[in-house]
């Protein structure tokens, strides 16, 4: 009999809070976050990792695309950008977030998070992976109906 891997501590608290965060339940999921945060501080790239990686999974990803193009769009209106510039500052880091672990660009993704200042503004972007990845699945699914 083959045992399975042990799962990190923190993955059920990561799972729990992209579920809130599918159901639309910020205030529960920004709870979640704050706590794995809190339990598991130096697990955090690794949390963003799993979220973005489920993300992609949604979107039919299941190995690393070297070069993927960087867009943007809106989640109310629809627009799109390609201009990093054209959005928020977190929005612009999650996007590049995305693009460089897609992408296995491991040197990229490892810039942006030491790159990352350890304050609320660190929040604000993991907040922002978290909201992205919710928002790439939910719509995956609608277009699997």
């Amino acid at each position: 009999m083959s045992r399975r891997p042990l799962s990190p501590p923190w993955l059920d608290h990561a799972s729990r809070a992209l579920h809130a965060e599918l159901r639309g339940d910020r205030a529960q999921a920004v709870e979640i976050m704050n706590d794995l945060n809190q339990r598991w501080p130096g697990q955090m790239a690794q949390v963003l990792v799993a979220w973005i990686d489920t993300a992609g999974k949604a979107l039919g990803m299941n190995d690393f695309q070297p070069g993927i193009n960087l867009a943007f769009q809106h989640a109310t209106t629809g627009s799109r950008t390609a201009n990093a510039d054209d959005v928020p500052r977190e929005v612009a880091w999650t996007g590049r977030l995305f693009a460089a672990r897609l992408a296995g660009d491991r040197d990229s993704f490892a810039a942006l998070l030491e790159a990352l200042p350890d304050d609320e503004t660190a929040s604000l972007n993991c907040l922002q992976v978290l909201t992205s990845s919710a928002l790439i699945i939910n719509r995956s699914k609608g277009a699997r109906r």
